[in-house]
């Protein structure tokens, strides 16, 4: 840990450990930078009673949190993020699905935790220091909780005291209970900018826990993307329906 942090920690202490933004801003800053990505990915998606799912394809993001994923298996398949909304294109079957006006729930996560969270804290919301904690058998971790405009959710982020990295962050309802937890491992530090090859998704919803794994491959960091890649030009003649009647 630099002295930097040091003197930070000790102020946010000082102050009754209640508003730790400015820790929390100096140790995800260290790994920020992923202004955008490109990389292969496999997903391992495990719903309910189900046996597991296993997707294959191309992933792309940018710094506006925008992302388009070109999936090869188990078909072809487009997903595509505008930062308005979320659009799963099934292309043999003409069939475009719309999920929820806001973008809805991300069928992949983002592979820039530091990026996200520092502009979460350029928004207007509460962040409170609980301390340092211990994460697994020799990683010590310091604790934070983000409440934004909605009084019904929180975000509880671990993250590690040395390397900056986010470890993990959890969605919480009003009542502490569980909605999303993603876990954030194998860092890769690229050009200055370091980003978590493999995440760890558990989802909690009416039927039960989704699980997924995400592994991050061949990622090249921080190069141009075309301005048309997020674009949503799906054929006009596409069949569409809304998530709800999948």
């Amino acid at each position: 840990m630099g002295m930097g942090t040091v003197f930070v920690l000790m102020g946010v202490l000082a102050a009754g450990a209640t508003d730790g933004r400015d820790l929390l801003r100096e140790l995800v800053g260290r790994c920020a930078g992923v202004s955008s990505i490109d990389a292969v990915i496999e997903q391992h998606i495990r719903y309910p009673g189900a046996p597991p799912e296993v997707f294959r394809g191309r992933y792309r993001a940018d710094a506006q949190g925008r992302f388009r994923i070109d999936y090869t298996a188990p078909s072809v398949q487009r997903v595509l993020h505008t930062g308005a909304a979320l659009y799963w294109y099934y292309p043999a079957d003409n069939l475009l699905y719309r999920i929820g006006g806001g973008g809805g729930s991300a069928p992949a996560p983002g592979a820039r935790p530091a990026d996200e969270l520092m502009r979460r804290l350029d928004e207007r919301g509460e962040v409170e220091y609980l301390g340092r904690r211990l994460y697994g058998i020799f990683t010590l971790a310091h604790r934070f909780v983000v409440r934004g405009d909605d009084p019904r959710v929180r975000i509880e982020v671990l993250v590690d005291s040395r390397r900056g990295v986010v470890l993990e962050r959890r969605l919480l309802d009003e009542r502490g209970r569980e909605i999303v937890t993603e876990v954030f491992s194998d860092y890769d530090r690229t050009q200055g900018a370091c980003y978590p090859r493999r995440i760890d998704v558990r989802a909690r919803g009416e039927r039960g826990v989704v699980r997924s794994t995400t592994v991050y491959r061949d990622a090249r960091i921080n190069i141009p993307l075309s301005p048309g890649l997020f674009a949503p030009d799906f054929p006009p003649n596409a069949r569409r329906r809304l998530y709800r009647d999948r």
